[in-house]
């Protein structure tokens, strides 16, 4: 049965983070998968010290976590609840900095993955950070990021080191993705590898050697050779809005078709005092995205109390909006 701390400390970290946010959050069932799935990983170097991370039971006996946490690895275990399991590496995408690991002799039942996610959903991030007790955190899909044949996702669900492999999930128990990286300013910006990169790995592991697609993740690039979103991120984090808006021009323009692309023009013209534009950006959010809700809630912010009649712009939906929104210059 999952700890009633555990239970107790993720209540209490909803109401708190989030004030008026209102959640019916995950069931007990679905809080006990979290705890099943969820695995300490010790993986020790050469020179005998220990990296701590965390893994998560994908398939029978085998486990996924992120590349990273297995850097110089000499020797690899997963532990829980006072009992420890040696592990092999058998499949690797250093790329998307996932590790598929084997350890025999799990008698747990692997946990289902899910790959349909919204914008606005509640999830839960699980894992062992700093290498310590179990935890469970809660927050919401920020952005779904269009990237190498998956959604990229960014949560405000918070993790830490040491929770890196951890998981994140659904209401009903079911994986969603993996947690890897976050912007070392915390907030918004948790960064969590898509279960269809897991579902790939897996379905991969049977037939392939350990493959490395490149040298090291692509969150770890120059920042000029990173894709849009974490270019844009970075500089929303440090709240420089000419830089975000640059980018952001510069990503709707190539990717016209990503609402993440229109959310970060929305929010750089917000910031710089920009409404109608603004309004504009968000509007052209929900006519990709109609279940975008963080869209919906930003364009509220954006529009006067009567909700229409900004300038040149109008409640319009679908093909009345513009086509294109012409360059912002500051």
């Amino acid at each position: 049965m999952v700890n009633r701390t555990i239970c107790r400390f993720l209540i209490a970290w909803c109401l708190s983070s989030y004030g008026v946010f209102v959640s019916a959050g995950p069931s007990p069932d679905a809080l006990a998968k979290f705890q099943q799935a969820v695995f300490k990983v010790h993986s020790e170097r050469g020179s005998g010290t220990i990296q701590a991370g965390s893994a998560v039971l994908v398939a029978e006996n085998k486990l996924v976590t992120n590349c990273h946490v297995l850097s110089w690895a000499k020797k690899i275990h997963v532990l829980r609840d006072g009992e420890r399991w040696p592990a092999t590496l058998v499949a690797a995408d250093k790329e998307r900095d996932l590790c598929l690991l084997a350890a025999p002799g799990m008698p747990f039942v692997p946990v289902n993955t899910a790959n349909q996610l919204t914008v606005g959903q509640e999830v839960h991030a699980a894992g062992f950070p700093g290498g310590g007790n179990f935890n469970v955190s809660c927050g919401l899909v920020r952005a779904l990021h269009n990237y190498d044949s998956a959604q990229v996702i960014q949560t405000s669900a918070n993790f830490v080191p040491g929770a890196s492999g951890g998981g994140l999930f659904d209401n009903d128990g079911n994986l969603v993705g993996i947690l890897t990286f976050r912007a070392l300013g915390g907030g918004d910006f948790h960064f969590v590898m898509p279960a269809r990169w897991v579902d790939a790995l897996l379905a991969r592991a049977g037939t392939e050697e350990i493959r490395s697609r490149g040298d090291a993740p692509f969150y770890q690039r120059n920042q000029s050779k990173q894709p849009f979103f974490l270019q844009a991120a970075q500089l929303e984090s440090q709240q420089n809005w000419l830089g975000l808006l640059d980018i952001a021009q510069r990503w709707s323009h190539e990717q016209s078709s990503d609402a993440e692309s229109w959310m970060a023009v929305g929010k750089a013209c917000m910031a710089l005092n920009k409404k109608d534009q603004a309004i504009n950006a968000f509007q052209r959010v929900l006519a990709l995205d109609s279940q975008h809700s963080i869209g919906k809630d930003w364009l509220k912010s954006a529009l006067p109390p009567n909700g229409c009649g900004v300038s040149d712009f109008s409640c319009a939906d679908g093909d009345e909006l513009l086509a294109f929104m012409e360059p912002v210059l500051p």
